[in-house]
């Protein structure tokens, strides 16, 4: 019974147009300004009992229902979509430079090994050549 008297509330509550354009407009306000500045202007035009029944408390719950889904203003949407874009580009960037920056370590370090196994091999050859020369002069005594 009780949320029958309810539910005839809200309809009651649209069917007046001063409440149905004050709803329209605050959250217009809500969504473009934030809570802020819809409750100020809910409070300068549309805060008191006198043409619509508990609409404080009406607006009050309108705000809870707003930040509890989540919510947020344009303008800060707006400008979290702005700073996500700006750091998925820089997260390209650092990707990027960091993918450089290990092509030029594997360079280098494959120019390093070529040049520690070509002086490995020109040593290793270098004792193979003295081991030779040992063996013959043993060979010839």
């Amino acid at each position: 019974m009780l949320q029958e008297e309810k539910i005839k509330y809200v309809d009651d509550l649209f069917r007046m147009p001063l409440f149905k354009i004050g709803f329209l407009e605050f959250f217009r306000n809500m969504q473009e300004e934030g809570i802020v500045a819809a409750k100020n202007y809910w409070s300068s035009s549309h805060g008191t009992d006198f043409l619509i029944p508990k609409a404080p408390e009406i607006f009050e719950k309108l705000i809870d229902i707003y930040i509890v889904l989540g919510f947020v203003p344009r303008n800060r949407y707006e400008k979290v979509l702005e700073e996500n874009g700006n750091l998925k580009e820089e997260n390209t960037f650092l990707r990027n430079t960091i993918r450089e920056l290990q092509d030029n370590t594997l360079t280098s370090r494959a120019d390093n090994m070529q040049e520690i196994r070509q002086a490995a091999a020109g040593k290793q050859m270098g004792l193979s050549s003295e081991t030779e020369e040992n063996l013959f002069e043993l060979l010839n005594i």
